[in-house]
């Protein structure tokens, strides 16, 4: 068993991928590989001035309320630092897709020339981050840069074209007919023109000629066996 583990959610996915290849071999032979993949939030001291009062029915404090409160956290110690709320948390409230029947989310870009939705992964939101923390404005989806955007129209169509792909695999095969029906000549060939007599369709037996032997049978038996045949 190998086991990798990286801070926060920096994963470096190239060395999880080069190990899965190295594994290959032993999947191809027919063996069973398991890969679990974790993610374990460590309570830090920087929470408890906040007050974490929060506890399920175990008693056990809530994972979900917990994030929750170092997020404020952050956000109050950025708040004071700057004077301004974070730029992720603008960011993420910018880009988060308000449009109804839009499966993509729940982050998007609308473009602004198509009026298209595209999906926004955490590394497209990230470099958004990364762009207002440089000094780049970002106050509507127009103000996007053309380094995002030409990213974005690439992941876009690489979208598009697995997509497409994954409806060929699937629906590229003809249909296959199976036909049980002899063909007419065939059925005419095998009945025979002239009708077959009764006596030659049932076993007939045979009957073997009498022999008309002059005298009495056995010296005429014995005259045949020694060579001299009377008749």
């Amino acid at each position: 068993m190998i086991s990798l583990s990286f801070d926060q959610t920096d994963i470096d996915w190239p060395a999880v991928e080069k190990q899965l290849l190295t594994w290959g071999d032993l999947f191809r032979t027919g063996k069973k590989l398991t890969l679990n993949i974790s993610f374990n939030f460590v309570e830090n001291n920087h929470g408890s001035k906040f007050g974490l009062k929060a506890t399920d029915k175990r008693g056990a404090s809530s994972v979900t309320q917990r994030m929750l409160i170092e997020r404020d956290a952050e956000i109050n110690d950025d708040e004071e630092a700057t004077g301004q709320p974070p730029p992720w948390t603008n960011v993420y409230s910018l880009m988060r897709c308000s449009g109804r029947a839009c499966e993509l989310g729940p982050h998007c870009w609308r473009d602004p020339i198509s009026k298209k939705h595209i999906k926004l992964t955490v590394q497209n939101l990230r470099a958004l981050v990364n762009f207002v923390e440089q000094g780049g404005v970002l106050t509507s989806h127009d103000d996007v840069p053309d380094s995002i955007r030409e990213k974005l129209y690439i992941q876009e169509q690489q979208r598009i074209e697995r997509h497409k792909r994954s409806h060929q695999t699937t629906a590229g095969y003809p249909p296959i007919n199976i036909t049980n029906v002899l063909p007419a000549q065939s059925l005419s060939a095998s009945v025979p023109d002239t009708p077959i007599p009764a006596s030659a369709m049932s076993p007939a037996k045979i009957t073997a000629e009498c022999l008309d032997i002059p005298g009495l049978r056995d010296l005429a038996v014995a005259e045949i066996a020694t060579g001299n045949n009377p008749m």
